[in-house]
């Protein structure tokens, strides 16, 4: 369960997923505010039942992701009506290697039987040893 909040320069793209599944996708038009433009998309998918408490943010530079998060680290949730979390939503960053991994990871298991990615920076079993022979 988690909120995925993408980050681009004029707008917010904000997807919620429950139990694996998606729930929906909203774009939101950046204003001052963060805290404001989360809570206005949020509030277009109200059903009464508490939002996931992650937020995870991606898409965007690295300074500026931590701003916006420090920014939904200072909101004071519980005071907004529109917005029900269990608990305050705990706030991280997808660094850049990991959307890679989904990607290809994603990619992979559309064209076949695929469940791991291998990284070219560790190779693969077998060949660290026969590269050590040829130096």
């Amino acid at each position: 369960n988690a909120i995925f909040l993408g980050v681009s320069e004029n707008n917010l793209e904000l997807s919620i997923f429950r139990l694996g599944k998606l729930v929906g996708v909203s774009q939101i038009a950046r204003s001052v505010s963060v805290v404001e433009d989360v809570t206005e998309g949020l509030s277009r998918f109200y059903s009464g039942e508490a939002y996931p408490s992650r937020i995870i943010l991606y898409n965007s530079k690295e300074g500026e992701l931590d701003e916006i998060k420090q920014e939904l680290i200072k909101a004071d949730w519980e005071s907004l009506k529109e917005v029900k979390f269990l608990h305050t939503p705990k706030i991280e960053i997808v660094v850049p290697d990991k959307k890679i991994y989904a990607v290809c990871l994603a990619g992979g298991a559309e064209m076949g039987d695929v469940t791991k990615v291998m990284s070219l920076a560790e190779p693969p079993l077998g060949i660290e040893e026969s590269t050590k022979n040829i130096s």
